[in-house]
C-alpha cells in the first residue's frame, strides 16, 4: 500500500507518522534553527500540539485551515492557532 492508497491520518502530527519520517527530520532541523527568542517555552509548545492533536483541523500534521504543518506554527511564541475561536491559550 503506498501513501496514496492510506486514509488520511487524522489528529497525526509529523512526529508521530511513520510514513514521513523524511519531511519531519526537515521540519526538526527548522524547529531546531528556530531563534530562543521568538521559540515557545517547551510546555506551551506541548500544549499546542496537544490542542492540535484534538483539533478536527488537523490531517496528516498539517492544518486544514492554514496549511501550516503544527509544529511548524506552534514552535514560535508570537504565532496563533488560526481556527475560531483558538484552541491554544494565550499565555502571558
Amino acid at each position: 500500500m503506498n501513501n496514496l492508497d492510506r486514509p488520511p491520518c487524522r489528529r497525526c502530527l509529523l512526529e508521530d507518522m511513520t510514513t514521513e519520517k523524511k519531511l519531519y527530520v526537515t521540519v526538526r532541523e527548522y524547529l531546531d534553527a528556530v531563534p530562543q527568542n521568538v521559540k515557545t517555552p517547551d510546555a506551551v509548545y506541548r500544549s499546542r500540539l496537544d490542542a492540535c492533536r484534538r483539533c478536527q483541523n488537523l490531517q496528516n500534521g498539517m492544518c486544514r485551515l492554514c496549511g501550516c504543518f503544527v509544529e511548524m506554527r506552534a514552535v514560535k511564541d508570537a504565532n496563533t492557532c488560526p481556527d475560531t475561536p483558538p484552541h491554544w491559550r494565550v499565555e502571558k
